[in-house]
């Protein structure tokens, strides 16, 4: 099979075949009853977590830039590029010094790191973000219904993980947020479809701008990303119809 070909195929099969599960023929959103679930969510930290890890991390990018530059220097010396070879390693190795440095610097410390987790964890136990995530379901489904309709389905709605992107002392990051939609019949059994969405919200602020002002700012960020889960699920929903 020519590779083209092939190509071919590995495309038409991630636009149909690998975007996740699909959820049944016939599904009519606005006949689901929506309800919040309320399990605890997880919180994880992005980051190296110790100076150690930090000085590797730096380590490992600031050989890549070295690698890199004496490729460079090598490519330039043309015919000479035999000679170069030495003063390539040594680019290399300053650069992996420079970036062990920098990374040992930069990479927050475990006490450092728990103390975002609990901020995270803290702030979003103050608002019922799964009960905004069942109503925004709620009004998307319903908000061309002429009149109400049976619930023929029932679907529970929760929040499973809270993660940061980015990492570093005083270095800005960003949310990830996921939620999970598992339907079945009204009258119970087992689930007909279960999908996990996620959420990768455009702020990004150091962790004193997302701290500000009570926290606000996280808060407000995170009903955002709550009320695009609602959007993606609904999405999936509409197109099951």
């Amino acid at each position: 099979m020519k590779i083209w070909h092939r190509t071919l195929l590995l495309l038409v099969a991630l636009a149909t075949g690998c975007a996740g599960p699909q959820a049944p023929r016939g599904i009519d959103a606005g006949a689901i009853d929506f309800q919040a679930r309320h399990d605890p969510v997880k919180v994880f930290v992005d980051g190296p977590g110790s100076k150690a890890r930090g000085a590797r991390s730096g380590a490992a990018a600031g050989a890549g830039v070295g690698v890199l530059l004496g490729g460079m220097l090598c490519l330039a010396a043309g015919p000479f590029a035999v000679l170069c070879a030495g003063p390539a390693l040594g680019v290399a190795a300053v650069s992996t010094a420079a970036g062990a440095v920098a990374g040992a610097v930069t990479a927050e410390t475990a006490a450092e790191m728990a103390a975002k987790q609990k901020f995270l964890a803290d702030s979003f136990a103050r608002e019922p973000f799964a009960e905004r995530l069942a109503a925004r379901l709620r009004e998307g489904a319903r908000a061309d219904a002429v009149v109400a309709i049976a619930p023929t389905w029932r679907a529970e709605v929760r929040l499973v993980e809270l993660s940061t992107v980015g990492s570093g002392q005083d270095r800005p990051f960003r949310l990830r947020l996921v939620g999970r939609i598992e339907l079945r019949a009204a009258s119970g059994g087992e689930p007909l479809f279960v999908k996990d969405y996620e959420v990768l919200a455009k702020a990004s602020r150091r962790i004193e701008d997302w701290r500000s002002d009570d926290g606000a700012a996280l808060r407000a960020t995170l009903a955002e990303s709550v009320d695009s889960l609602a959007a993606q699920m609904l999405v999936d929903l509409e197109q099951a119809r």
